[in-house]
């Protein structure tokens, strides 16, 4: 995902970070996950022109992906999108500021239509990392979460 940019000031940024966002400063400017713009724009945090936002959320799959993002933030999960994809989301404990504490949980968005491969190489992908695996499965505005863990019959 493509990042936006607004013109950086001391006392947005400080706001930012009791929202607990993950914007970073680059020179004069603030730079934003589309995902957290959208969100922090319908809170009314930050000013973004329409303009500025529509073309992120036109995008394959960006709907879907805002809203596990929002609904994870609503109730009080710290989210960020992953480093190396855009493909899953990083979930922390309720409570927790990013940086005191590692991610909990790895998200894959998803539709029910989803391959058993495509799930096999999530777990997979997540087990190196020793995060929870969650699907998320939206249909239209709803969400289902699916949690995977480790059993073994010893």
């Amino acid at each position: 995902m493509n990042s936006i940019i607004i013109k950086y000031s001391q006392e947005l940024f400080e706001k930012l970070q009791r929202c607990g966002s993950s914007a970073v400063v680059e020179g004069e400017s603030i730079k934003f996950n589309p995902l957290e713009a959208v969100y922090l724009t319908e809170k009314g945090v930050i000013q973004l022109p329409a303009k500025e936002l529509s073309k992120s959320t036109k995008k394959k799959g960006f709907k879907e992906k805002y809203l596990v993002f929002r609904h994870f933030f609503d109730h009080g999960y710290p989210v960020r999108v992953s480093l190396d994809t855009d493909e899953y989301l990083r979930v922390y404990r309720k409570g927790v500021k990013v940086g005191e504490d590692r991610t909990q949980y790895l998200v894959k968005i998803t539709n029910e239509k989803e391959s058993i491969k495509d799930v096999e190489e999530f777990l997979s992908f997540v087990g190196k990392f020793r995060k929870e695996p969650i699907l998320a499965v939206v249909e239209k505005e709803k969400i289902r979460f699916i949690k995977f863990g480790r059993l073994t019959f010893d």
